[in-house]
């Protein structure tokens, strides 16, 4: 993995610890402008936070935790990368001694920007796992001439009915 951070953030520093203790082999490179990194590399502006890490063939921005790296790698999702905009209090490298930490999504990205909740947490707690994609579940019902027809099920829409 290779981070590219400003060389005075702390809590960068912080988050490679992190993703170090978790087995990772990390490269560091200290930038002066991190931003023209992130627009180099694709990173959507919406999605940005202190540094940006190169793994593979995806990219890791912001504050991850390292279990969700890993999922990313497992998973293999046709997507750009993982992204925790902002800074969110408690994630890695933000913790907060006596505090539970702010709720946050770890959004996927593609190429042309679209996002969709990939991990949910609370500092370092695990909140809830995304619903499966869409194209996993599917509505069978009798259509015309009481055929048998299948559609997808839109899982957003069911998770509000459910709620």
């Amino acid at each position: 993995m290779t981070v590219y951070k400003s060389p005075t953030c702390g809590c960068c520093s912080k988050w490679i610890d992190h993703v170090r203790a978790a087995g990772f082999t990390v490269a560091t490179r200290d930038v002066n402008d991190i931003n023209a990194v992130k627009k180099d590399l694709g990173v959507p502006a919406a999605l940005g936070s202190c540094h940006t890490a190169v793994i593979g063939r995806y990219l890791v921005e912001g504050h991850a935790p390292a279990d969700v790296i890993d999922k990313l790698l497992a998973d293999k999702p046709n997507a750009r990368g993982i992204a925790v905009p902002g800074m969110p209090s408690g994630s890695p490298g933000m913790e907060v001694p006596g505090s539970a930490g702010d709720r946050y999504d770890v959004l996927l990205f593609t190429t042309d920007g679209k996002t969709s909740v990939f991990a949910r947490r609370q500092g370092t707690r695990v909140i809830a796992d995304p619903p499966p994609p869409r194209s996993r579940l599917s509505l069978r019902y009798l259509g015309g001439d009481n055929v048998a027809e299948e559609e997808p099920l839109d899982t957003e829409i069911l998770r509000s009915v459910l709620e």
